[in-house]
């Protein structure tokens, strides 16, 4: 990059593409959801700390290192959305009582107000837990979305959640995906009794079975310690007291095991080898609760409140505008090979 007084000059622009590792055609590189997570309002520094990690848990196809102003609001990034390929705002902000999260589909909408009836940051689940993980090569690829017991319901609103809430992350050809590519879990689960829809994140680690817990070690380039031991045979037959247990897998469920079509991340998950999958949970953790679906970006007809009551009239009319809204947002919803996904 040439020098211009005392300063080097940008003299060309690096063309947006997908993340190292992400085996993508070049067909659908630019159809991938994008996102922006930022705040609108002030909030307190711990809110901030949560803006950062929802970022990652929507990574890659997020602006990770946005420095958003205090007195920036939808708007702004709503008219600079189309210019960076921006398709879905998230946005939080906070009142003196609640935390709110907006999530908008840009541009045209609709914008879903959601409640945050609590959450918890990933320092904070990692603290409960006795062998956290971390891995920064997971968030190179996006994770596998699950959604579940959205099916349970036949509101309209609840629907919109599920179409909205698929159409935030990049969609699986199980064809051609890669197995290796799987290593991150995103779960909405629905809760009908209460109306909340719960997020968890997690982590896909796989080990391998059929072995002992000593042998895996060595396998997994966990070298031991040897120093009290005559022999290598002791640590391998597990005669000396401090090797531990010798059983086949630490995990001990028969359900969990599964044999890899295909190599996986970590030694000893070899092709036709079997290995026991294993979730761990990253964070954030998150409860939700819709409260207003605005039919625009963060304006236009409400669709739908939960504290509102409408005539029968106004009820059918919105109903209408709702299936509406609902069959525009499927028909932009297809798989890698143009077929509609329910």
């Amino acid at each position: 990059m040439p020098k211009r007084g005392g300063r080097r000059k940008k003299t060309r622009t690096q063309r947006l593409e997908a993340p190292k590792g992400a085996n993508l055609p070049d067909s659908i590189v630019d159809n991938i959801p994008r996102s922006i997570v930022a705040r609108i309002s002030k909030v307190n520094p711990i809110i901030n700390d949560f803006i950062i990690d929802l970022r990652k848990l929507m990574g890659p196809y997020t602006a990770m290192n946005l420095k958003e102003k205090r007195f920036n609001r939808m708007k702004d990034y709503e008219a600079v959305s189309s210019q960076l390929g921006i398709s879905h705002l998230l946005l939080l902000s906070q009142t003196e009582t609640n935390l709110i999260l907006r999530i908008a589909k840009v541009p045209g909408g609709p914008t879903l107000h959601f409640k945050v009836n609590h959450f918890m940051l990933p320092k904070q689940v990692k603290a409960t837990q006795k062998r956290p993980y971390e891995s920064m090569a997971a968030y190179h690829t996006p994770p596998v979305l699950v959604l579940n017991n959205f099916s349970q319901s036949t509101e309209q609103q609840v629907k919109l959640m599920k179409v909205t809430f698929q159409n935030m992350f990049p969609t699986i050809n199980v064809k051609t995906v890669k197995l290796g590519e799987c290593r991150r879990v995103v779960l909405f689960h629905y809760n009908k009794e209460d109306d909340t829809v719960e997020l968890r994140h997690y982590a896909i680690r796989a080990n391998p079975v059929g072995i002992s817990r000593t042998v895996r070690r060595v396998v997994q380039a966990k070298i031991p310690n040897l120093g009290n031991l005559e022999d290598i045979s002791e640590f391998i037959e597990g005669s000396n007291s401090f090797t531990g247990s010798v059983s086949d897998s630490e995990v001990e469920d028969e359900s969990s095991r599964v044999t890899l079509p295909e190599r996986f991340i970590g030694r000893g998950n070899a092709r036709s080898q079997q290995s026991a999958m294993k979730l761990i949970e990253l964070g954030p953790r998150m409860s939700l609760t819709l409260y207003k679906v605005e039919q625009g970006v963060n304006e236009g007809d409400i669709l739908y409140h939960k504290f509102v009551q409408k005539s029968p009239e106004e009820a059918a009319a919105t109903k209408a505008r709702v299936s509406r809204v609902l069959l525009y947002s499927n028909e932009a919803f297809t798989n890698f090979n143009g077929e509609l996904i329910d």
